[in-house]
């Protein structure tokens, strides 16, 4: 179990592969979120993620990347996170993943960025209590 981990000004931030994982309350000011490889059965708990300030027309996010594995929850808290031409949540090949509070606003230019992207065998997965905004490169509302 992890808990009350903090990470700051790092393009560093939670990456793991394995399972049975808990993290109870974590603040992250990374480039990225959380990004999970064949991660299962794990709990990630009062995760706030604020993006840090990398400079002009660089990349932040995803908030949250999950590739292989599943049955997973998320709980966020606290993370009003804007994420650019990147999607702000991304569920590959994976399935019955719980996610909640996700509150994100994700700008693209053109087609690049969507909110949640669900790819490849990705069925059964759920988001609730989120907030997700997708804009264009003209801060349209995309959805």
């Amino acid at each position: 179990m992890i808990s009350n981990l903090a990470v700051q000004n790092f393009s560093s931030r939670i990456v793991a592969e394995a399972s049975y994982i808990s993290v109870l309350g974590a603040s992250l000011n990374t480039i990225t979120g959380i990004v999970l490889n064949t991660v299962s059965n794990s709990t990630f708990t009062g995760v706030s993620y604020i993006p840090v300030e990398v400079g002009y027309h660089a990349a932040v996010g995803p908030v949250l990347s999950v590739s292989g594995g599943g049955h997973n929850r998320f709980v966020f808290a606290d993370s009003q996170s804007e994420v650019e031409e990147t999607s702000a949540i991304m569920i590959m090949n994976s399935s019955y993943n719980i996610i909640e509070g996700a509150n994100v606003s994700c700008f693209s230019e053109g087609e690049a960025a969507r909110g949640i992207l669900l790819t490849q065998d990705s069925s059964h997965n759920s988001v609730g209590s989120s907030d997700i905004f997708v804009l264009d490169d003209t801060r349209n509302f995309r959805y």
